[in-house]
């Protein structure tokens, strides 16, 4: 190729836009990585992202990351926009307008989005399996607003390190998706991928409905990693260390830009710690499942329990289920659902936090 012709197709690439018009754009692109394909850095609220101008997919956070990727990016650029430019033209087919396109494809990232506890949940289970640099598939329905009907999967790096895994991408996508995951900039200790897949609503007259696809690289939230330490550790054995962890961990919660909404909660459980430490009195098993529960709440994620310590109910111990909530009528005491659906009122003395598998997400219909 000619030196003219390669700053051409280069110039031609790089697409400057305002947030604005980029998130108008290409919100809903199924290659949209949240982060720049060069460098890795997270994209920054209010600056300027800037897209490949042919395939209109791949991110980066300048001109200096997009001029230095041309050289890898440009052997999948041409493929990654002919993909592009039939899905627009199925999309079409089906029934919908080619300026709607954009927004039918951002639905899919508000719709998970927008499900409690659904992020906390895929990156607990990335974590667990960061030494097989796994992929997480989440697939589900438009209509399902709460999440209650979504399947998530984990895809280990050994079935799709030599094979071609069911993603449903396209094989020019999931070559592109290879190459970026298996480059040295890529840490799974860092990073997850998701790939997300939504059926979309049947239009009035449709005939072929596609599900929506989109390939999400995300950083790991270390929120939710270190809220779920500290209640492995309180559950394990508590200690001064695992007290103090638990009351920094609540107050930066509340100091953070997006506080939960359960900041009462927070406050109440700050106070019975702080009395403890203040005192040097000893710590028991409701206080720790009293932290346990507002730890995991503000994650939106299940708390697993098992009852133990009842007398006028003793043959209910041993008994597994979820606490849905505080008791209204009594705020010392919680609502148990047990998992034959009994629904119990106990102290926070007469269960213990447990484990069950993976963290998940709390039920919607469970949810208070």
């Amino acid at each position: 190729m000619a030196m003219d012709s390669m700053c051409t197709d280069l110039h031609d690439a790089i697409d400057e836009a305002d947030p604005e018009a980029v998130d108008k754009r290409f919100a809903g692109s199924f290659m949209k990585q949240g982060m720049c394909s060069k460098c890795r850095s997270l994209d920054s609220p209010g600056g300027k992202v800037r897209y490949c101008g042919r395939c209109r997919t791949t991110a980066y956070c300048s001109k200096e990351c997009a001029k230095a990727d041309w050289a890898e990016h440009k052997h999948q650029c041409e493929s990654i926009r002919t993909t592009l430019d039939e899905d627009i033209a199925s999309y079409v087919a089906d029934g919908g307008q080619k300026k709607d396109f954009y927004k039918s494809r951002g639905d899919i990232r508000s719709w998970s989005d927008a499900v409690p506890g659904l992020h906390n949940e895929l990156y607990l289970l990335a974590w667990k399996h960061r030494s097989e640099a796994v992929i997480i598939r989440v697939s589900g329905c438009e209509t399902d607003i709460d999440g209650g009907g979504l399947r998530i999967e984990v895809i280990p790096r050994s079935s799709w390190d030599t094979a071609t895994p069911d993603l449903e991408l396209p094989d020019v996508l999931f070559k592109s998706f290879r190459q970026r995951i298996s480059a040295n900039s890529f840490d799974p200790n860092k990073e997850l991928v998701l790939v997300k897949r939504m059926m979309p609503s049947v239009r009035s007259g449709s005939t072929n409905v596609v599900p929506m696809l989109a390939f999400v690289i995300r950083r790991f939230n270390h929120l939710a990693i270190r809220g779920v330490e500290i209640v492995e550790a309180l559950v394990a054995g508590t200690g001064a260390e695992e007290l103090t962890n638990a009351l920094a961990f609540l107050k930066g919660l509340l100091l953070s830009s997006h506080p939960p909404e359960n900041t009462a909660q927070i406050e109440k459980t700050i106070g019975n710690l702080s009395q403890v430490e203040n005192y040097g009195l000893p710590s028991d098993r409701a206080l720790n499942n009293e932290i346990a529960y507002t730890i995991l709440c503000c994650l939106s994620l299940e708390v697993d329990i098992r009852l133990t310590g009842l007398r006028h109910a003793a043959h209910l111990n041993g008994r597994e289920g979820i606490i849905r909530c505080r008791d209204p009528a009594n705020s010392d005491r919680y609502e148990a659902v047990l998992d034959d659906g009994t629904c119990v009122s106990v102290l926070a003395s007469n269960f213990v936090h447990i484990r069950r598998g993976n963290y998940r997400r709390r039920s919607p219909e469970r949810s208070p």
